[in-house]
């Protein structure tokens, strides 16, 4: 069921009751939830400020909860190369970035989808085979198939606590914008609070 609201005001003045609908009230007060429950600009803070670095390091460092498992043998054969892992085109970790080939990146007011596009970017991040959710395996013949995950994405609890943050701040700042606030013991009345949001905010 869709919450709604309504407000009015009675009042009564020498025998006779008059009423105020209280439009400019519920106006206010509707605008208010549709700006509160908008996270689009906090969404894209987090894919742009935390997401995408955090994300850019793992690669960098070759790591995310634990360092990624080495090469097997026959694909450092291959490439001649040990490092770096999860990189021969570049493809895979440009896909991280906004506005690179495989990039996906959807944000609405209450959605926030990041990633890659890139197909086997998945079996990376989950392991294939004798690998799948592992991050260790046995290389070599006789030893199965498969590759352990090496995971692109990884959400410590430090980047969940940045996260709660960014969302949190979000709904405090359209909090203040509508005037509810208070500075040190002194309580504020709510067209006070809002013009000394307004002055922090720049709004």
């Amino acid at each position: 069921m869709p919450f709604r609201f309504q407000f009015a005001l009675r009042w009564k003045y020498k025998g006779q009751i008059f009423a105020d609908t209280g439009a400019k009230f519920n106006r206010v007060f509707m605008n208010f939830k549709a700006d509160v429950g908008n996270f689009a600009p906090a969404f894209r803070l987090i894919a742009e400020d935390i997401l995408e670095p955090v994300v850019q390091d793992i690669f960098k460092q070759e790591k995310a909860a634990l360092t990624w498992q080495e090469l097997a043998r026959s694909t450092v054969a291959q490439r001649h190369s040990e490092h770096p892992i999860l990189h021969i085109s570049g493809m895979l970790q440009e896909s991280f970035q906004k506005g690179e080939a495989g990039h996906h990146e959807e944000i609405t007011p209450r959605l926030l989808r990041w990633g890659s596009d890139v197909p086997y970017a998945l079996f990376h991040q989950t392991g294939t085979g004798k690998g799948f959710g592992r991050d260790r395996v046995a290389t070599g013949p006789g030893t199965g198939r498969g590759m352990p995950r090496r995971r692109e994405i990884y959400l410590s609890d430090r980047m969940k606590q940045q996260m709660a943050n960014v969302m949190t701040g979000r709904m405090g700042q359209v909090a203040r914008q509508y005037g509810f606030g208070v500075t040190g013991e002194r309580g504020l009345g709510p067209l006070e609070a809002r013009m000394i949001g307004q002055r922090i905010l720049g709004t």
